[in-house]
């Protein structure tokens, strides 16, 4: 069975399964992220999670972050993923169901990913967690023109702050993930002097000066 645990500084989700449990889910995203409504970065977005649980469901395992056993089942293996990134994966998903035919299976473990997110947001600080999930129940579609570059922007603004008062500020920082944000529109302003300056491609800009944190 897929369940979760929020990380102990409040910094993201650990998705604990096993083999079965990921190739569930791996088979609706794999369904979802290819075609409307997304398409481009949008695609490469979801592909990174898919990957990330095909990884988990062959067998792969990055280490836990500290304060965090390894489950006693040892066929269970697990997925870690920061907050905003995991809540803009969910939605997203949410969203492409809306496209795509989806089987009575596809969807169980859609639900199940969902209620992983809640389970974990909830157990963490309800107050919060409750705002996050009434921003993920409202999710629409995201930005697009640079939406791998602002999810990595905003995770780093977010594990920039410590502890608890981090993720009590997770609902202000999901609100910036919106075409209409001034954070949004700031960013997007910017991007092409940032690729100028650094000589890089767009979609590979973002990761080199992640700071670090405390998960």
């Amino acid at each position: 069975m897929l369940y979760s645990t929020p990380t102990v500084h409040g910094a993201g989700i650990i998705l604990f399964g096993d083999e079965a449990d990921f190739a569930s889910l791996l088979h609706p995203i794999r369904n979802l992220y290819y075609g409307p409504p997304f398409e481009g970065n949008l695609e490469e977005f979801l592909y990174d999670f898919a990957y990330d649980i095909d990884s988990a469901r062959s067998g792969s395992r990055t280490p836990l972050p500290a304060g965090h056993c390894k489950p006693r089942d040892e066929r269970y293996n697990w997925v870690l993923r920061l907050w905003p990134r995991f809540l803009m994966n969910v939605g997203m998903l949410r969203v492409a169901a809306g496209f795509h035919p989806t089987s009575k299976g596809d969807q169980s473990s859609l639900y199940a990913l969902e209620q992983c997110a809640e389970d974990a947001l909830l157990s963490y600080n309800p107050a919060a967690g409750r705002e996050a999930l009434d921003w993920l129940n409202y999710f629409m579609d995201p930005p697009s023109s640079y939406l791998v570059q602002f999810v990595t922007e905003i995770e780093a603004r977010y594990v920039r702050v410590s502890g608890k008062t981090r993720f009590a500020r997770l609902p202000g920082f999901l609100q910036m993930l919106s075409t209409f944000s001034k954070e949004y529109q700031d960013f997007e302003q910017q991007m092409p002097t940032r690729a100028r300056n650094r000589g890089s491609e767009r979609d590979h800009l973002g990761w080199k000066d992640f700071p670090e944190f405390e998960w």
